[in-house]
C-alpha cells in the first residue's frame, strides 16, 4: 500500500511538470507590460489566510501602463468589485490555459462601452460576468486594459495569473517562461519544533521552542550548534523568504524537503494551487506565530484536517526519532531558478520526567467529527471539517461588560486558533426593545476593547452570525448611518470640479452594503474605491443633458439599514 501511495505521488508530481512543459511547447507567452519585469510578489507567497495565486509586476509606481494579451485567446469572463481583483479580466487561450490580469485601471474602448452598458443595464458598479464566446477575440500583444491600482491593492502593480481553464487551477506562472534573472538564495530565518502529543517534549519542555539560525560554510545553523533533546512524535517549522534579483519585495519559497538522515521524512512544491482549498494555508503554517508576531513560519509537518495537495502524501513530516544517539535533520529550502538554502541541526531521543496537568481543560472537540457546545445564554455549532486537528476548546463568561454591550462577554477559546469553515455562534441577549432587534448583531471584543462588528441576526431572542474565527464576542446594536463628506460640490450646489463628482462614504461599525446615485432620478455609475472610501462619478453627455440645473441624489446603506442620504442641485 505505502509502495503504491508512492508511486501514485511520482505519477502525480510527473504529469503535473508535463502539463507546463506541454504548454510550454504549444504556446509562447509574452510579457503582459512593455516595461521590464520586476516582482513585488510571487506564486505561493505566504498571504492572510490564502497563499498568493500569481505574479505582481511593478508599474514604477504609476497606472495606465499598457496592457497586452499574452498570447491568442477570446475574453471569457469580466469582473468589477471595490474590493480583491478590482477590475479584473479573463481571456481563455486555445491552449487550454486562462490568464488573467486584476487591479487594473481601465479596458480598452470596446470592452469599457461593453461593461458600461452592462452596468448601467444592471445598475451596478459591481460586475461578474461570463463573456460569450468569441464576443472579444484578440491577438497576441494586442493592448486589452491599462494597468491599476484597483480593488485591494496596496499600490499600482499589475496582477497576473495563469489557470487551467478547466479546473481553473492557478498554475506558477514562472513554469511558463517567465524566467526573471535570480541567484539569490532563500534565506532561512529561524527553526521551530513542535511537541506534537501530551508526552512529547523538546529541551524538557512540553512547549514549541524557536531557535535562531546563523550562516556560515554555504549553510544555515540553528546558533551554536546545540544537540537538541527531542522526545515523542514532534514536527518542525521553518521561517524563511527568498528575494530575486532586482527587487527587495519579499517572496515566497518554491519548495521544501526535510531529510532524517538522509531519508527524506517530507516535502513540497508550489506548482498549482485550488481556490477551494486556499484557507488550509492555516494549517500549512504556524497559524499562532502568525497571529501573534506576523512571523510567517512553514510547518513541516502535516495536520490530520490538512487538505491540500501540495504534498507528497506519503510523507507527513511527522517524525519520532529513533534511539538515543545523535541524528542529523535536513532542511533544503529552494526557489524555482534552483537557488538552494540548507540546514542542519542534529536531535537526540531522550525522555524526560514531565509535571503533568492535574485537569485537562476544555470540551473535547473532534476535527473529523460534528461540534456542538451550549449554554443558558450560548451556543457554538461547527460542522465536520471546521479545524485540522483534535484540541479542547476554552470558553468562559466575562463579568465586565463594554459599554453599549447587550449581554456578556463570551470568551469562546483562543483568537490563535485556526477556525476552517464557518461555525455558528449565538449569544441570547439582554431584554432589546422590538423597534431595535433588526439593528442587533454580534461583535468581537479586540484586545484593546474596540468592538468589530462581525454581522448577525436576531431571531427568536438569539443573535445568530456566522464566524470563522475563535475570541470573545458580545451582542451590539448599530444604529447609527453611514457618513456621506462631498468633496467636489459646495453648500449642496456648486460643483468644485467640472469632469466629475466624488465623496467619501464611511460606515464606522457594520460597513457599506449598498449605494445608489441618481441624476434628475436616472441611475448614475459611481465607481466605488473601497480601499479609500471613495465614490466617484464622472460626467457623460451620453446619458445626460448638459447645460441644464440637475438634482443629484446620494443614498448610502449599512448592513444593519440605517440609511444616509444626501441632495444637491446643480448646473452642468
Amino acid at each position: 500500500m505505502k509502495k503504491h501511495a508512492i508511486i501514485s505521488f511520482f505519477l502525480f508530481y510527473i504529469s503535473g511538470f508535463l502539463l507546463a512543459q506541454d504548454h510550454l511547447k504549444s504556446l509562447q507567452y509574452i510579457s503582459p507590460l512593455n516595461v521590464p519585469l520586476v516582482l513585488s510578489g510571487n506564486f505561493g507567497e505566504l498571504r492572510t489566510n490564502h497563499f498568493h495565486s500569481g505574479l505582481d509586476f511593478r508599474t514604477n509606481g504609476k497606472t495606465g501602463l499598457p496592457v497586452k494579451v499574452v498570447a491568442d485567446g477570446t475574453i471569457s469572463r469580466i469582473k468589477i468589485s471595490p474590493v480583491g481583483y478590482g477590475k479584473a479580466l479573463y481571456i481563455d487561450h486555445p491552449n487550454g490555459t486562462t490568464s488573467v490580469y486584476g487591479h487594473l485601471h481601465s479596458f480598452n474602448d470596446s470592452i469599457e462601452q461593453y461593461i458600461k452598458e452592462l452596468q448601467y443595464k444592471k445598475e451596478s458598479f459591481d460586475i461578474d460576468i461570463s463573456v460569450p464566446k468569441g464576443k472579444f477575440n484578440f491577438k497576441q500583444g494586442e493592448l486589452i486594459a491599462r494597468s491599476g491600482n484597483s480593488g485591494s491593492s496596496a499600490g499600482p502593480h499589475l496582477h497576473f495569473e495563469i489557470r487551467e481553464t478547466k479546473t481553473q487551477q492557478v498554475l506558477n506562472p514562472l513554469k511558463f517562461g517567465y524566467e526573471l534573472p535570480d541567484n539569490i538564495k532563500p534565506i532561512i530565518l529561524s527553526l521551530y519544533i513542535y511537541p506534537l502529543t501530551d508526552s512529547s517534549h523538546v529541551n524538557g519542555s512540553k512547549e514549541k521552542k524557536r531557535f535562531e539560525t546563523v550562516y556560515y560554510d554555504g549553510k544555515f545553523h540553528v546558533k551554536k550548534n546545540p544537540l537538541i533533546k527531542v522526545y515523542g512524535n514532534i514536527g518542525f517549522g521553518l521561517e524563511t523568504i527568498d528575494y530575486i534579483d532586482g527587487s527587495w519585495s519579499k517572496c515566497g519559497i518554491y519548495s521544501m524537503e526535510v531529510q532524517l538522515d538522509q531519508q527524506k521524512v517530507y516535502e513540497f512544491a508550489f506548482d498549482r494551487l485550488d481556490f477551494s482549498t486556499m484557507r488550509y494555508i492555516n494549517s500549512h503554517i504556524d497559524y499562532e506565530q502568525k497571529f501573534n508576531t506576523g512571523r510567517n513560519v512553514h510547518k513541516t509537518y502535516r495536520e490530520p484536517g490538512n487538505k491540500l495537495e501540495l504534498y507528497n502524501d506519503s510523507l507527513t513530516g511527522i517524525l519520532k526519532v529513533p534511539n538515543p544517539v545523535a541524528h542529523k535533520v535536513h532542511f533544503y529550502v529552494k526557489d524555482l531558478s534552483g537557488n538552494t538554502a540548507q540546514l542542519d541541526i542534529r536531535v537526540r531521543s531522550k525522555k524526560i520526567a514531565l509535571e503533568q496537568d492535574s485537569v485537562q481543560k476544555g470540551t473535547p472537540f473532534n476535527f473529523e467529527k460534528v461540534n456542538k457546545f451550549e449554554t443558558s445564554n450560548f451556543k457554538l455549532f461547527a460542522p465536520k471539517g471546521c479545524f485540522y486537528n483534535d484540541f479542547r476548546m476554552l470558553y468562559e463568561v466575562d463579568s465586565i461588560r463594554p459599554k453599549n454591550a447587550f449581554s456578556a462577554i463570551h470568551k469562546v477559546h483562543n483568537f490563535d486558533t485556526p477556525v476552517q469553515k464557518f461555525m455558528e455562534i449565538a449569544i441570547r441577549p439582554d431584554s432589546i426593545p422590538p423597534h431595535l432587534q433588526s439593528k442587533a448583531l454580534l461583535a468581537s471584543v479586540e484586545r484593546n476593547g474596540k468592538l468589530t462588528s462581525m454581522g448577525g441576526v436576531f431571531e427568536k431572542n438569539w443573535v445568530k452570525a456566522q464566524l470563522r474565527s475563535f475570541g470573545n464576542y458580545c451582542v451590539t446594536l448599530d444604529t447609527i448611518t453611514p457618513k456621506i463628506r462631498p468633496l467636489s460640490i459646495q453648500n449642496n450646489n456648486t460643483l468644485t470640479d467640472r469632469k466629475k463628482i466624488r465623496f467619501k462614504i464611511k460606515d464606522d461599525f457594520s460597513d457599506i452594503s449598498f449605494y445608489k446615485g441618481t441624476i434628475d432620478g436616472k441611475w448614475v455609475l459611481f465607481e466605488f474605491d473601497a480601499k479609500n472610501d471613495l465614490l466617484t462619478y464622472v460626467f457623460d453627455e451620453s446619458r445626460i443633458e448638459f447645460k441644464k440645473q440637475h438634482k443629484l441624489v446620494l443614498e448610502v446603506r449599512d448592513a444593519k439599514d440605517n440609511v444616509a442620504r444626501y441632495e444637491a442641485t446643480f448646473i452642468k
